[in-house]
């Protein structure tokens, strides 16, 4: 894997790398370049293989301290498996999930436990199998978003009102650059308080 410097806490390692139980196919995987066990988060997305910015998302997000698994929505429990097994000497529970696009409804199914759940940019009809009881947090731009806060009762909602779904993808038309620094921090902050940062990190 590669080295990356930059912005955040720590240089991080990061590329395609095999699952290490069979079959061995790829996953993208991120994490500082340090020695330590790391607050672990599997990234759900909605398309065959991460985009680019799904990559660079994940690296940012393991610059301040985080493993990071990037997984195809089939692809969610072979990730949890290798971070509880193989991968387990660098990456410590509970395992966090953040759905993106259509990759909330594997987010949302693998999330259990008190685990940390993120969802951005997700059909908010994802969370009506919303089980476990973990801290929740829904990015989004759905004006419906108030109303099923109310009746799911819990989470941190950030309604993005005057925007569209990928408005924080820099490949996308409708990409605002401010508000996806604003995601980000909304993002690492959430993760930084439902899974702390390693000392020396």
């Amino acid at each position: 894997m590669s080295v990356i410097e930059g912005e955040g806490r720590v240089e991080t390692l990061y590329g395609t790398y095999p699952r290490p139980q069979p079959p061995h196919d790829p996953l993208y995987l991120t994490r500082p370049d340090v020695i330590g066990r790391f607050g672990a988060l599997v990234i759900s997305h909605d398309q065959p293989g991460p985009s680019s910015t799904i990559k660079a998302l994940a690296r940012h997000i393991a610059r301040q301290g985080f493993a990071v698994v990037v997984a195809d929505p089939d692809d969610v429990p072979d990730a949890v498996e290798a971070l509880e097994g193989a991968w387990a000497e660098w990456a410590r529970g509970p395992i966090s999930h953040l759905g993106i696009g259509d990759g909330g409804s594997a987010a949302v199914a693998a999330a259990e436990g008190d685990a940390p759940l993120l969802l951005l940019d997700v059909d908010l009809d994802h969370l009506d199998a919303l089980g476990g009881s973990g801290p929740l947090l829904v990015v989004t731009t759905d004006a419906d978003a108030p109303a099923k806060h109310e009746e799911i009762g819990r989470g941190v909602w950030a309604v993005y009102r005057d925007r569209v779904p990928g408005f924080w993808d820099d490949g996308s038309p409708d990409f605002s650059f401010a508000d996806s620094i604003d995601v980000l921090e909304r993002l690492v902050g959430f993760l930084e308080r439902h899974l702390g940062v390693p000392a020396g990190v």
